[in-house]
């Protein structure tokens, strides 16, 4: 559930940051609870991949496999993310 809209006038905030527009009251109003992170699982998948493709005499397809296995694989965590 996104938090409210915490309007900001164009200009320089209380912390001297240059801000711009509108932002999202996100990081305040969080549900306590982690959530978890594919792109960590996606990005080591990757190079897994390469590497033992690379061991094999085929970096691209193996790369191309770890990449296949890492979208799997953080497409589930957030679906199991979701229904917590």
């Amino acid at each position: 559930m996104p938090g409210p809209i915490v309007p900001w006038r164009d200009g320089w905030d209380e912390a001297g940051v240059r801000r711009a527009g509108m932002a999202w009251g996100l990081m305040e109003h969080g549900h306590g609870q982690s959530s978890r992170a594919g792109g960590a699982i996606l990005a080591f998948t990757i190079i897994a991949g390469a590497l033992i493709g690379n061991h094999f005499g085929q970096p691209s397809i193996g790369m191309l496999a770890g990449t296949g296995i890492g979208v799997a694989t953080a497409v589930g965590l957030y679906l199991l993310d979701r229904r917590r």
